[in-house]
């Protein structure tokens, strides 16, 4: 349990959502290049498009792993459902064109509600 009670601000109604994006890469250049393009493009875009904001994590991993997820939240199903419906389809195609397969990249993406964020 955080601190000696509920947060003020929890409410079992609202529950903003979250989408993360994770990318796994096949060297640390394709990595270094990913960050950047996130860094000056891609993350920008996706707050433009509705997410309130983002987090870039290159998670600790025991081997060589090349890997980034980006965590997105949104203020609801639906202002996520809109980006998908919207703005996805673009923002993928731009990202497979620069990180195709064929070059090692799998992506994978996973959405959750957020119970309590503080």
């Amino acid at each position: 349990m955080c601190g000696s009670g509920v947060s003020p601000g929890y409410s079992r109604r609202a529950m903003k959502l979250q989408y993360t994006v994770t990318a796994r890469l096949g060297s640390q250049s394709d990595l270094d290049e990913y960050v950047d393009w996130l860094a000056v493009d891609h993350l920008q875009k996706v707050l433009d498009a509705g997410a309130l904001n983002c987090a870039l994590v290159l998670p600790d991993t025991d081997d060589r792993t090349f890997m980034v997820r980006c965590h997105y939240i949104f203020e609801s199903r639906e202002s996520f459902d809109r980006y998908i419906r919207e703005h996805a389809p673009r923002l993928r195609q731009e990202g497979l064109e620069r990180f195709p397969p064929d070059r090692g990249v799998v992506f994978t993406r996973e959405t959750g509600s957020v119970r309590i964020m503080m």
